[in-house]
């Protein structure tokens, strides 16, 4: 098995681990970051570049209303 197994089984795994650990601290994820962590492990887009438009449009918009809608990516 490779070092990173992306195989669609490990990462449903893995994020529902991720989302079990954050939901016994009260946080839950939103449709956005949903959206965020499918089109990363797709490989539509890798995390520094995933980062640097997150920042980017959250500095010009002072939200991240529309950001979904703003990527094709993410279509």
């Amino acid at each position: 098995m490779d070092a990173i197994d992306k195989s669609e089984k490990t990462i449903s795994k893995a994020e529902r681990q991720v989302d079990a650990i954050f939901a016994l601290e009260g946080f839950f994820p939103d449709d956005l970051a949903v959206q965020l962590r499918h089109a990363r492990a797709e490989g539509k887009i890798i995390s520094g570049a995933l980062g640097k438009e997150l920042l980017d449009y959250a500095e010009k918009h002072q939200s991240l209303d529309g950001f979904a809608e703003s990527r094709v990516w993410l279509k």
